[in-house]
């Protein structure tokens, strides 16, 4: 609730009252939504997680749901917990489609390196080449800030296989 923290009250004070009063309505859903997100940028995470889970509970929108996976993956990397982050990506990723889904399965991936389960992120399956070459790409940035000397390999091999690449 960054901004007027006035304004932000009083927004915060009628989303909850709204989730309070109608709770079976689709406002109040994306009001926790909301809320889930206001919490997370003022790095309140456990209020954030406890506002995304009830979303994920309570949501029949499967959209919603998976909106709420990915903003719960958002709090768990920012709190260092990648395997809790790699799993609500993934859900996420199961629930959505196109370049939304592809994004949520990049940040699975990125939540697997960064739990430090190589071998397992390697054996993972990818949906679409352009999450296999941006999960190669992260791979390959990973090692070298690591200064691992297999990095060099992994990213000359990125930038043949891909020049197009930005």
């Amino acid at each position: 609730m960054t901004g007027d923290p006035t304004a932000g009250m009083r927004a915060f004070r009628l989303m909850r009252r709204l989730q309070l009063e109608y709770p079976e309505g689709v406002l109040a859903r994306h009001a926790l939504l909301e809320t889930g997100r206001w919490h997370l940028e003022d790095e309140q995470f456990s209020r954030a997680r406890a506002a995304l889970r009830g979303l994920g509970a309570v949501a029949l929108d499967p959209r919603l749901k998976a909106e709420a996976a990915f903003h719960l993956g958002i709090g768990s990397l920012d709190t260092d917990d990648p395997e809790a982050a790699r799993q609500a990506f993934a859900e996420a990723a199961a629930a959505l489609d196109g370049t939304a889904a592809e994004a949520a399965a990049i940040n699975a991936g990125v939540a697997r390196l960064l739990s430090g389960d190589l071998a397992a992120f390697a054996s993972e399956e990818s949906p679409t080449p352009r999450v296999v070459a941006e999960l190669a790409l992260e791979r390959g940035l990973l090692l070298a800030a690591q200064r691992d000397p297999a990095a060099t390999d992994l990213l000359d091999s990125f930038i043949v296989a891909h020049p197009e690449h930005p």
